[in-house]
């Protein structure tokens, strides 16, 4: 059983928006997703495209760099460690040729 996390303090800002939001909106506060209850989401910087462009500017011509942070970032691992058991899928997800499997690590 996934007994769920304790929730933090809130900060007066937040207080502040869930009071506006139950003034516009009464009721809604069962209908909104909170990331500290449910199971299945992570939460994603606001920078994140930012960051994915920086990353594709970066890179060399030809290389979907973002692809790649994409994958690892939104896949979280559950013991902290990637485990790849599928090479095929994963090169997929990272946007590489099935004739690479195998080689775009480095590991065979």
């Amino acid at each position: 059983m996934i007994l769920p996390r304790p929730r933090p303090a809130k900060h007066a800002a937040e207080i502040k928006r869930e009071q506006l939001r139950d003034q516009l909106f009464p009721s809604s506060a069962n209908e909104i997703y909170d990331r500290n209850i449910h199971d299945g989401f992570s939460t994603v910087p606001r920078t994140i495209g930012l960051i994915l462009t920086l990353l594709e500017q970066l890179a060399a011509k030809g290389k979907n760099v973002s692809r790649v942070y994409s994958e690892l970032w939104f896949v979280p691992p559950i013991a902290k460690l990637i485990e790849i058991d599928d090479e095929a899928d994963v090169a997929y997800a990272f946007g590489l040729a099935s004739a690479l499997v195998g080689g775009w690590c480095g590991c065979k």
